[in-house]
């Protein structure tokens, strides 16, 4: 009984150190938006898919992601091109980015 409570906290430990040093190092940049589009959810419903460009060393890489509203009208649109968003990537890895938050800056109107 007691070597089972054991192995159970070493194998606990184990696979927290494990987790530890598996933790990623993001860089953070901000991307231009360059195209929005609804995309039909379903029964009436549209989500917006934003897709977006970035710079790094020198080369354009660009991703997209929809975000979380669901709209019934297509004719407004919270983000529009040429908005500003907030993007992060594991470091060294661009193509891998993912939108941290959509409220960075508005284009001026």
């Amino acid at each position: 009984m007691k070597n089972n409570h054991l192995r159970k906290g070493i194998c606990g430990i184990f696979f927290l150190l494990l987790c530890v040093g598996c933790k990623k190092e993001y860089e953070y940049t901000s991307a231009d938006i360059y195209e929005t589009k609804f995309v039909h959810w379903g029964r009436g419903y549209f989500k917006l898919k934003v897709f977006y460009e970035f710079e790094y060393n020198d080369s354009i890489y660009k991703g997209e992601n929809k975000t979380y509203g669901l709209y019934k009208i297509t004719g407004v649109k919270r983000y529009r091109e040429g908005d500003k968003i907030m993007i992060k990537y594991p470091k060294g890895k661009p193509n891998k980015s993912e939108v941290t938050r959509y409220r960075f800056k508005k284009k001026n109107e």
